[in-house]
């Protein structure tokens, strides 16, 4: 059932408009604001003013053209919050301390093989580590605490059926952290976090984009953002397109089905097979004791064995790709995650293009744009703070920093 919207609400949706517009740098006056986003002066003043009073904006003489008053412009104070970015993986965790604008000012990692991989014991680790950030004095208070989880995530459940996670069924794990720091939390899957962190820093990117973000790891997956929002489906499971069947007779998946693309599509399943078929081969320089990184240095090394298994992959990427053109009509893909960042992501895009190429309309290939991951830092990491980031019109409301 569809329902009105209340006073309250528009409020929030309004400040939420106003800030991405200057995040964005789509405007930086007032005049501009009440242009760009059809509301009144008065309700773009009043927007403006309440976010200066609690230093999130400020206000800075603009050059003069040389007719009339100098205007004044409007820019956000990235470093009035900071905001805790944590990333939750098969085996290990990732934390960070970021300000509005992404820039990190702590930063700390552990794997868990050097501990126990009970989850209760990995939770009491992270959440000593997420105190430790807190306490440091920096004059910015936290905002909130985004969480990357590599999995659906759905009300507070993680679906660790189809995740990497095996053994967290059992822990709600925004509960668990909200509770112990009485601040807003904020978790998603890795996949749909690294496609919030693509659609936020792309400022060539906009509403009316249909954008995917494919991510190949230690699984693989995708985020799907339309209209602005992401999709995520009536249990958090849209766009797990590692679960979609590329092979009915293929071999059976963690998740119960057979043939799952990321089988054949994820690193670690990459890494799995070089390791099994190696030792059998002449002609390679890979081992059982190699490494994600040694399988994609040799894979731009030439090596026979690493080129075999990395083309194959793609082929099966590839048309796991064109079933999302045919299920999502994006506008936009982007590739992420291990395959771009250990090196190998300009093969990847290149045979990726081909293939699809051939297989779909041109008028529907020409309308897409095919591209790589630009962000420097970890997008999981990274687009796990920006969950909070998205929130802050209704985190200011809720904890009545603005009224």
């Amino acid at each position: 059932m569809k329902h009105g919207l209340n006073s309250s609400y528009i409020q929030r949706m309004n400040v939420k408009l106003v800030f991405n517009i200057l995040r964005k740098g789509q405007a930086s006056t007032r005049i501009e604001l009440a242009k760009m986003t059809g509301l009144t002066k008065s309700t773009i003043s009043n927007i403006v003013n309440s976010l200066i009073n609690i230093k999130l904006l400020y206000e800075y003489p603009m050059a003069s053209n040389g007719v009339g008053r100098r205007s004044v412009g409007l820019k956000i104070h990235y470093d009035r919050f900071h905001v805790i970015h944590l990333r939750i993986t098969s085996k290990e965790y990732f934390i960070g301390r970021f300000n509005l604008q992404g820039e990190q000012y702590d930063y700390f990692a552990e794997n868990y093989s050097s501990f126990s991989v009970a989850s209760k014991e990995v939770m009491s680790r992270i959440k000593d580590q997420i105190r430790k950030m807190i306490d440091k004095e920096t004059g910015a208070p936290i905002l909130g605490i985004g969480i990357s989880l590599p999995g659906p995530y759905n009300s507070g459940i993680y679906l660790g059926l189809i995740g990497e996670l095996q053994n967290w069924d059992d822990i709600n794990i925004a509960k668990e952290i909200e509770e112990e720091f009485n601040l807003p939390v904020y978790a998603e899957n890795d996949a749909n976090i690294g496609a919030l962190n693509e659609w936020w820093l792309d400022r060539s990117i906009t509403d009316s984009d249909t954008l995917v973000y494919i991510t190949t790891a230690g699984g693989t997956g995708s985020g799907v953002i339309a209209n602005g929002d992401l999709l995520r489906g009536s249990q958090g499971v849209a766009g797990e397109i590692g679960h979609m069947t590329i092979d009915i007779n293929g071999a059976k998946c963690k998740c119960g089905n057979r043939g799952c693309l990321e089988l054949y599509t994820s690193t670690t399943s990459l890494l799995e097979q070089a390791h099994e078929i190696s030792a059998s081969r002449k002609d390679t320089i890979l081992n059982n004791n190699s490494s994600k990184a040694d399988f994609f240095a040799a894979v731009n090394a030439g090596d026979p064995l690493a080129n075999e298994l990395y083309m194959q992959a793609l082929h099966y990427l590839s048309i796991g790709v064109i079933n999302i053109i045919y299920l999502y009509n994006p506008s936009i893909i982007i590739f992420g995650d291990e395959m771009v960042t250990y090196g190998a992501g300009e093969k990847l895009l290149s045979v990726v293009k081909q293939y699809v190429s051939k297989h779909v309309s041109a008028e529907l290939f020409n309308n897409i744009i095919m591209k790589l991951s630009t962000s420097k830092i970890d997008p999981a990491l990274l687009g796990a703070g920006i969950l909070v980031i998205n929130n802050i019109s209704d985190i200011l409301f809720d904890k009545h920093i603005l009224a």
